[in-house]
């Protein structure tokens, strides 16, 4: 079975072996690519596709939500937490876009169980993302600021590049989600 090394930003190699494949994360680690792990060619296969579809026909895009599902399925098998995580990520913005509130609750709270096990303040902020807008589409708008205040806590403008899953800045995403809670509480 080949293997690639796959990092937040891209793929960064393709069709080795698994020793290739962990010799060339240790190369990229010590050039302070962040991100890596180890997967089959196949899951990144579907996680390259998944992003052009999401281009291309929008984040509730089925066949969107059919290739990070098989994305994230080969990344649990194989033991690639932090790609899973984009998955599952990726399975609940799916779901939001769709509207399927209850779907994205579950998604959002398999998100969260995903990042308190990562190291990376990036992908734990991410959990709180996914969190605190869950929350506000449920109407419980008590939540939010609890994990925009957890999330914000994470966040390192230094390391934006990362914390941009979605294609916005967090921090921003946050404050507005809090604001918007708390107007529709009546508060200032």
């Amino acid at each position: 079975m080949l293997r690639s090394v796959i990092s937040f930003d891209r793929r960064e190699a393709s069709g080795l072996t698994y020793q290739q494949a962990v010799v060339k994360r240790l190369e990229l680690e010590k050039q302070k690519v962040t991100g890596l792990c180890v997967v089959t060619d196949e899951a990144a296969s579907r996680i390259g596709l998944a992003g052009v579809l999401t281009q291309l026909r929008g984040w509730g895009a089925i066949e969107v939500e059919h290739e990070y599902a098989r994305a994230q399925e080969l990344c649990e098998r194989h033991g690639a937490h932090d790609l899973s995580f984009l998955a599952s990520w990726n399975l609940w913005v799916g779901s939001i876009a769709r509207g399927q509130i209850s779907d994205a609750h579950d998604r959002s709270r398999a998100v969260f169980d995903l990042a308190c096990c990562s190291a990376s303040p990036s992908v734990r902020l991410q959990g709180h993302h996914a969190l605190w807008t869950t929350a506000f589409a449920r109407g419980e708008f008590q939540q939010v600021p609890v994990h925009v205040a957890a999330g914000i806590a994470l966040y390192q403008p230094e390391e934006l590049h990362l914390q941009s899953y979605g294609s916005h800045d967090p921090c921003v995403c946050a404050r507005a989600f809090q604001a918007r809670a708390a107007a529709l509480c009546g508060q200032p």
